[in-house]
C-alpha cells in the first residue's frame, strides 16, 4: 500500500502478501493525480528514480521508466508465437501499453475491453509514454465493459487474447482468475489461438502454480514464464496458454522493435523451474 510523505518528499509502498513484507522506499516530487474513480483509487506519483509511477488503490501497477519491460513481455511472445496475428482481443490495459504493443504488428483490429473509462481518460491525458497514441489508432477498437460479462456475451474469434488485469488478490479483478472465466475464454479461441496473462510475482508458488492448473484444466496447454522488472524488486510471472501444444523457443519471426524483447530475451524468459 502507497503513502506519500510531502514533508519527507518520499513514497513509502508497502507489499504484503500471506507470507511476507516489505517496505519499498523512493524519493519523489510528489503525486501528479489523485481521483477516486467509480471502481478504484487511481494515482499518478512523480518520482525520481522511476519517473510517473501509477498505482491502483495503493498498489504500484507500472512506471515510466521500466513499463517497457513488463508490456513487451506481457504481448510480444504471444503475437509472435501465432503464424499470423490478426484479429486481438486485450482484457484490462487502461495504460494503453498493452495495446501499444499489439499495434506493432500487423493486426487489423484490437479490441480493448476494460471496465474503468475513467482511468482510461486519466492515463490518456497523463500517461502519453505509455499508450503512445495507440488510442487513436484506427485499428483499435476500446469498450467499456465488465471482463466476464464482455466475454461471456462475445461471439467472435481470436487469434491472440492477452489479459492484463491487475493482481488476483485485487477485488475488481479476483473473478477474471478462475475456471469459469478460463472456459468462457477459451471460447472465444479456436485451435491455433494464443493467450497470455500476467500472474503475479513468480516467486509466490502457490498462487502461480494454482493459476497455471487452472489454465492447463480449461485450455489444455499453458506454459510459465518470467521476467525481472526492477521497479517491482521481483521476478514476474507471466504464461502462454492454447487448445494445441506450443513450440516455444521457435517463435515465426522476432520483429526489432522493442527495447527489451528480442530473440534472446525470449528464450530466457521460458527457462523456469518445473510446475
Amino acid at each position: 500500500m502507497m503513502t506519500y510523505s510531502d514533508s519527507m518528499k518520499m513514497v513509502v509502498d508497502t507489499v504484503t502478501d500471506t507470507a511476507n513484507s516489505f517496505i519499498h522506499m523512493y524519493p519523489a516530487y510528489g503525486i501528479d493525480v489523485s481521483v477516486q474513480t467509480d471502481f478504484q483509487k487511481v494515482e499518478i506519483v512523480n518520482s525520481i528514480p522511476f519517473g510517473k509511477v501509477l498505482y491502483l488503490d495503493g498498489d504500484m501497477q507500472s512506471t515510466e521508466s521500466d513499463e517497457f519491460i513488463y508490456h513487451e513481455a506481457l504481448v510480444q511472445p504471444a503475437m509472435h508465437l501465432h503464424r499470423k496475428p490478426r484479429n486481438v482481443l486485450i482484457i484490462g490495459g487502461g495504460e494503453g501499453a498493452t495495446l501499444r504493443e499489439v499495434l506493432r504488428h500487423e493486426v487489423l483490429k484490437a479490441t480493448m475491453v476494460d471496465i474503468d473509462l475513467q482511468l482510461i481518460e486519466i492515463c490518456k491525458k497523463h500517461l502519453s509514454q505509455w499508450h503512445g497514441g495507440s488510442f487513436s489508432d484506427p485499428r483499435s477498437v476500446v469498450i467499456s465493459d465488465d471482463a466476464f460479462s464482455y466475454v461471456k456475451e462475445c461471439k467472435e474469434k481470436f487469434d491472440v487474447i492477452i489479459v492484463d488485469l491487475t493482481d488476483p488478490s485485487s477485488d475488481i479483478a479476483s473473478s477474471a482468475f478462475s475456471e469459469k472465466f478460463y472456459k468462457s475464454l477459451r471460447n472465444l479461441t479456436t485451435d491455433g489461438s494464443i493467450c497470455a496473462f500476467q500472474i503475479g510475482n513468480f516467486w509466490k508458488k502457490p498462487q502461480f502454480h494454482d493459476i497455471l492448473q487452472l489454465l492447463r484444466k480449461s485450455f489444455g496447454f499453458a506454459y510459465p514464464y518470467k521476467t525481472y522488472i526492477p521497479s517491482f524488486l521481483a521476478e514476474w510471472g507471466f504464461a502462454l496458454a492454447s487448445q494445441k501444444e506450443i513450440d516455444m523457443l521457435n517463435p515465426f519471426q522476432i520483429l526489432n522493435t522493442g527495447k527489451h524483447y528480442n530473440r534472446t530475451t525470449h528464450s530466457s524468459m521460458f527457462a523456469v523451474s518445473t510446475f
